[in-house]
Parts: structure tokens; C-alpha cells; sequence
């Protein structure tokens, strides 16, 4: 059973957040005021679907496309995102069967401490609900619980990290473009969807080819979803953020608490 959880978890383990992510987040409305981010979610469509979109036409189109650029995209990001100093967030993830189309979901609660504490817990489905992962960068520790079992399994955060190249904990990596350093980035589409406008932007992979598609609110300039294509460019995994609050004070010995009575088990 533990090692069916781990397994689920690992591969659309990038959100998070995008969240955490993938996916990571897009920082709240278009001109906020220093030190005060409005906190309403954004509405979304379905889980896992693509909501109808237009794209701009003619004009509209080249000028959409002529006042967006990546280096804009990453400034309004990193400048909204440096005001953060926590974060809690719901994020939900989609996984699709290659073999029959059928579909995965889960969704996850988030809470980040800026810069190095991360704490994230499965709510759906019921059979991962309390499931938590904790990373510390500080102290270099990734620990995962299990309620079923009352075990917490304690390993080196780096080598957690190391194989996990969209699983980022510092909010300015998690709600922000993957780093140009190991993703090739392009700007493709302006889309609006439900009044909300989005720059989309492609990120493959230098190493594998593997390509994703990240979608960048530009009215709150956080990156809320981000979507990882097979090869036809049909949509295999999706990270969504559905819900996010900053700055509410939390505090570092909440994150890092495990349940009364829990087996702890480290690994090399």
C-alpha cells in the first residue's frame, strides 16, 4: 500500500505546487499594493479539461503577443512573488492513462514558509487523505507519513530533489516559470478564459524532451496551472492551483509536527 502511495505522489509531484506548483502560481490582481495581495481564488474550469478559450484576433493578436514578452512574464512574477512570506494553497492533479484514457485526480493541500520549509497533504482521493510530505531545505530532510502505517520516513531532501527537477520548494521557483538553465521556454498563446487572460507558455525539457505547458494568470502574475503533453501534445498530467493565501503568519513547528505516537524511520 506505501508503496503505491509513494508512486501516485512522485509523478505529479511537480505542481506543487508549479506548486507545488508544477504547479507551482500568478500574483493577485494587477496593480497591489506593496505588502497586500487580495486573497479570492480564481475561477477555473474542471479539473483535467480544457475550458473553451478565444485567442485575440488580427491586431489584437500582435499586440497581445508585442507587450508579453518571457523576460516581462519572469520579472512581474519574481517581483509579485517577493512579497510572499508563506503561503497556503490548494492545488489538484490529474493524471491520464495512456493505455484507456482514464483518469487520475487527486488534490493537495500546501503550506510553504519562505524560503526553505514546505509541508503538503493529500486531501482526495480518500485513500491518500492525510498522507503528508514535508521538505526541508534548512535542515536538508524530506519526510514522508503514512497514517495507515503511523510511520514517518525521514530521507535527504537532495537526493529526494535530485530526481524530481520540477519539484521546487521556494516560492519565487514554485509559482514561476521552470528555470531557463535546464527548460528551453517559448511564449505560444495569449488565450482568455472566463475574462481571465493567460500567457501559455512551452517548456521542454534540455535533457529529456519532454515538454509541458505552463499557463501564467497576468492579471495576478502567478503561474496556476501546468500541464505536462505525450508526444502528440495531448495532455498526460495536470497540476492546478484552486486556492491561495499569503502572508497569514504561519508558523515553522506546525509544518514540521508529525502525529502523537509516530514510527520515524530515517534512509540513506
Amino acid at each position: 500500500m506505501h508503496s503505491s502511495r509513494s508512486t501516485f505522489k512522485a509523478r505529479p509531484a511537480a505542481a506543487w505546487i508549479f506548486a507545488l506548483a508544477v504547479s507551482a502560481g500568478s500574483f493577485w490582481l494587477q496593480a497591489p499594493q506593496a505588502g497586500a495581495l487580495p486573497l479570492e481564488p480564481a475561477v477555473h474550469p474542471p479539473v483535467g479539461e480544457e475550458a473553451p478559450h478565444h485567442r485575440p484576433q488580427g491586431s489584437d493578436a500582435s499586440h497581445a503577443h508585442a507587450e508579453l514578452t518571457l523576460e516581462r512574464i519572469h520579472d512581474e512574477l519574481s517581483q509579485h512573488i517577493a512579497r510572499v512570506r508563506d503561503l497556503t494553497a490548494r492545488v489538484s492533479f490529474v493524471q491520464v492513462s495512456p493505455r484507456d484514457g482514464s483518469k487520475i485526480e487527486g488534490e493537495l493541500e500546501l503550506a510553504a514558509i519562505v524560503p526553505d520549509l514546505a509541508r503538503a497533504t493529500w486531501v482526495k482521493p480518500e485513500i491518500y487523505a492525510g498522507v503528508f510530505y514535508i521538505l526541508d531545505a534548512q535542515a536538508n530532510q524530506y519526510i514522508e507519513y503514512v497514517p495507515a502505517t503511523g510511520e514517518a520516513h525521514r530521507m535527504p531532501l537532495d537526493q529526494i530533489l535530485a530526481g524530481q527537477p520540477l519539484v521546487r520548494i521556494a516560492p519565487e521557483q514554485i509559482f514561476s516559470l521552470p528555470p531557463a538553465e535546464q527548460f528551453i521556454l517559448e511564449l505560444t498563446d495569449v488565450a482568455q478564459v472566463d475574462g481571465v487572460r493567460y500567457a501559455v507558455v512551452q517548456a521542454t525539457d534540455k535533457a529529456s524532451g519532454q515538454v509541458y505547458r505552463v499557463w501564467v494568470d497576468t492579471g495576478r502574475w502567478l503561474v496556476t496551472r501546468m500541464q505536462a503533453l505525450t508526444p502528440k501534445g495531448d495532455i498526460q498530467a495536470s497540476a492546478e492551483v484552486l486556492e491561495i493565501r499569503v502572508n497569514e503568519g504561519l508558523e515553522a513547528t506546525a509544518l514540521r509536527r508529525l502525529p502523537p505516537g509516530t514510527i520515524q524511520r530515517s534512509f540513506p
